[in-house]
């Protein structure tokens, strides 16, 4: 499995990341299931269902970290370490034992999470969020609500829930395959 990095200060200068989508940090045209990072199982869980969707869709994976940096430390000098949260996303990504062929790992140090995403997510992209418990599934389910306003395709996995991912795959594959019809059909 390969892995890539980016990390972008959005902040401090623009992107230089494409937009996710089909077309996301790079010129692969395969399809790209957006992983934003919530918690450590809550992610694990997205993962997960992202890895059985990708490798039916053969599509790849992007992980996607949003790390607020207080206004008391400069924009690249985040009070975590940024070698630590290099390790620990790669380490979630071998933890879920996703069996696709590639997963990308992109950090972005920013000062606004919600302003990040809008910068980072092309609209339409397919964004796959992991809850770990109901309590912190309602937050979870704003940022969903956001992220679907902005014209993105959301699947919001409870890791209590979750029996290998079938019964939200049911529930959300109609929509993707409508999706990927009104792609192919632009082409």
């Amino acid at each position: 499995m390969a892995s890539a990095r980016q990390i972008s200060t959005l902040a401090t200068r623009s992107s230089t990341a494409g937009p996710l989508g089909f077309s996301n940090f790079g010129p692969d045209p395969r399809l790209c299931l957006t992983v934003l990072f919530t918690t450590i199982k809550g992610t694990r869980t997205a993962l997960q269902t992202a890895g059985i969707l990708a490798k039916n869709l053969g599509a790849w994976i992007a992980l996607v970290a949003v790390e607020v940096v207080p206004f008391q430390f400069p924009i690249d000098h985040p009070p975590v370490p940024i070698d630590f949260l290099e390790r620990r996303y790669s380490a979630l990504v071998m933890e879920s034992e996703v069996e696709v062929e590639e997963v990308r790992i992109n950090l972005y140090l920013c000062r606004d999470r919600n302003r990040c995403l809008r910068t980072i997510l092309k609209p339409g992209s397919l964004v796959v969020i992991g809850c770990e418990n109901r309590r912190r599934s309602v937050q979870l389910r704003k940022l969903e609500r956001w992220l679907q306003a902005l014209g993105h395709h959301v699947i919001l996995v409870r890791s209590e829930d979750r029996q290998h991912a079938r019964s939200v795959l049911h529930s959300h594959l109609r929509a993707l395959f409508r999706r990927l019809l009104g792609f192919h059909q632009s082409l």
